[in-house]
Order: C-alpha cells, then structure tokens, then sequence
C-alpha cells in the first residue's frame, strides 16, 4: 500500500500594535493532494482537501511585569498511512490493525489564556493559565474483542473530543527567614470518544494537582530546597460506568548542598515517588531514588571540578509507567540503570565576551 501526499501553503499576517496593546491575526491555506494506491488489490483513490490554519494573539501589557494574553490556534492534522492503509497489519496476532482509506483530516480549536504579575522589590511572582480544546473528525479508534482475547483496530473519525486546563503558581520569599516559597495547582478535564465491540464510548477522566516549593540559601555556605507535589487521576468510561479509575501518585524532591572548606562541596537529592495501587494493578511500585557527590574544586575561579558520585544508592531505580487512554489503563514497569559510581572530571571554560582591548 502507497500513500503519496503533497501539499502547497501559503498565508497572510497582520499585526497591529500600539503602546501597550499588541494584535495579531493570521490566516494560512494549505491545498493537500493524496493519492492513495492498493497494490495488492490495484486500486487507486486521490482525494483533496483545503486545510484552514486561523490564529489570533490579543496581549495588553499593563506594565513591563504585568501582562495578559490571548490565543487562537486551529490547527489540522492529516491521517498517517498506518491509518490510511486496508492491508491488515497481523505481525501481533493479538492486535490485528485494519486501515480506513475514507478517513477525514481533523481539525482542532485551541483557545488559551495567560497572565502574569512580578514584584520586583518583594520578588513575587503569580502566573494563571488557561486552554480548551476541541477536535471535530479526531481520528480516534473502533475495536472488537472477541472472545479468544484477540483485538481487531480500526482508526474513524468521530465529534465530541475536548479537553480543559489550568495552571496557578504563586512564588514569594519570606523575608523574616529568607526563605522563597512557592506553590500551584494545575489540572485538566478530558472528554475522548472511541467505539468498543460496535458501541459507541465516552470516556471523561480527570487530573488535579498541586505543588509546593521551599528554597533556602546562603552564598558559599548551603543551598536547601524541597518540591512536593500530589496529583488525583479519575476516569470512567461509558460502555462500563460501574468501573471506575481513581487514584493518587505523589512525588517528594528534597536537595541539598554545602560548601565546605577547601573547596569542597556535599550534594545530595532525592526523589521518592509513591504511587497508589488500583483495583486492577496491586503491586507496589513506590521508589525512592537517591544520589549523591563529593565534589573538590580547584583554581581562583573554580573552573575545575572533581566529582565522586553515586547514583541510586538505595538501588530502587524502577521503569515505571501508567496511563488512562480511552476506556483502557496500562501499567508498564522495564529495565533501567540501577546503582553506580562514577568518577568525572569537569572544566567550565567560556572563551567568549571578553573584556574590551586596553587603548
């Protein structure tokens, strides 16, 4: 199966600004042409499309460190050949994938938001943002399971793909104790549409979460910082409303370093990662992984460094990954490097922007 496609693009812009308001508007065409051959049945279908690429920017800046933004971005995404394609694909018996020749292009509306506020005397920093999506013809999947397990896969289109997000951060410093502190929260709301055994499916999932971060230091002396963030995973699916996904993963990030005398440095970081079991997966996949160094430094500028490292020393680095997709969740643990030590050497040298010529 052959799948030739060529596409011609071309656009026009506008942009408008004054003081402190900044417009944009811009608009993009592309003709695209496939041309799509069965060799082994000898058919040939050609298609074409207009593709449409709209965008917008509104941004006010209210001073050099305040500022507030919108965007617009439609954006179109052509189907791969792996979807295109007829043959079926059999070298996974298990998975069998059937291509669909008459799917359409997708096209999604992006809409987001940003704002941003910095104090400068008080170093205070506050962002919000913001975006939705959503896709009309996504390419999205219909499968069949039978019942000898074995799952057939075909790619269609289908309406009703959406997704909502947000981001908040505050950062600050607490001048009494000269420590920055900082936190946010961030999450989305997803709404994904796909076909299982010939009926049509809904899957709503959502992630909410929130972080916080504490830092303090004193020059030549220690640097101590700790992130921390917990996150809450939700998904359902219609085709099984009475099986439902809900679960927390947190992550703790402490990191230190001291500055010794004779120019020696003690560093040491951490991150642990606890992840709550589900009622499909049981196992305990919660790792703390934890490295260190001994560093010397060496000249007047301390551009030559000697490092004794090691990492994952309590060896419990693990390959881990979960991810909701559709009306499925998948848990994949592999291999990884696990504990080490390594001797390196390391020159900083920066043979650029140096002082003007004596006259």
């Amino acid at each position: 199966y052959a799948c030739n496609v060529v596409t011609h693009r071309g656009g026009l812009s506008y942009a408008y600004t004054k003081k402190k308001l900044r417009v944009n508007v811009s608009s993009n065409l592309r003709f695209t042409n496939f041309s799509q051959q069965d060799m082994f049945l000898d058919h040939e279908m050609k298609r074409s499309f207009i593709n449409w690429y709209p965008r917008a920017l509104l941004r006010y800046n209210f001073s050099q460190q305040r500022r507030l933004s919108f965007t617009y971005n439609g954006s179109t995404r052509q189907p791969g050949i792996n979807d295109l394609q007829p043959i079926r694909v059999n070298d996974d018996p298990l998975n069998i994938q059937i291509g669909n020749p008459d799917l359409k292009p997708s096209f999604s509306n992006n809409f987001d938001f940003y704002f941003s506020d910095y104090k400068v005397m008080t170093n205070r920093s506050l962002w919000i943002s913001g975006g939705y999506q959503t896709t009309s013809n996504a390419i999205s999947n219909k499968s069949f399971l039978d019942e000898s397990g074995k799952r057939t896969s075909q790619a269609v289109n289908v309406n009703g793909n959406r997704n909502l997000r947000y981001n908040f951060g505050l950062h600050g410093k607490i001048q009494a104790w000269d420590m920055r502190v900082g936190g946010g929260l961030s999450g989305n709301v997803g709404r994904n549409v796909n076909y299982v055994n010939g009926q049509y499916n809904t899957t709503n999932s959502t992630r909410n979460g929130i972080n916080v971060q504490i830092g303090k230091d004193k020059d030549k002396k220690y640097e101590i910082y700790l992130y921390g963030n917990a996150n809450y995973f939700t998904s359902v699916s219609s085709v099984q409303k009475e099986l439902r996904t809900n679960y927390w993963t947190y992550s703790i990030s402490p990191n230190a370093s001291f500055f010794l005398p004779g120019k020696f440095v003690l560093h040491a970081e951490m991150e642990y990662n606890i992840r709550q079991k589900t009622a499909v997966f049981t196992g305990n996949n919660n790792a703390a992984i934890l490295n260190g160094y001994l560093a010397k430094k060496f000249g007047k500028k301390e551009l030559i460094q000697i490092n004794l490292s090691v990492n994952d020393l309590l060896n419990q680095n693990i390959g881990f990954n979960r991810s909701v997709n559709t009306n499925t969740i998948t848990e994949s643990t592999y291999s990884t490097i696990g504990r080490y030590g390594l001797l390196s050497f390391i020159w900083n040298f920066n043979k650029l922007g140096g002082a003007t010529p004596a006259k």
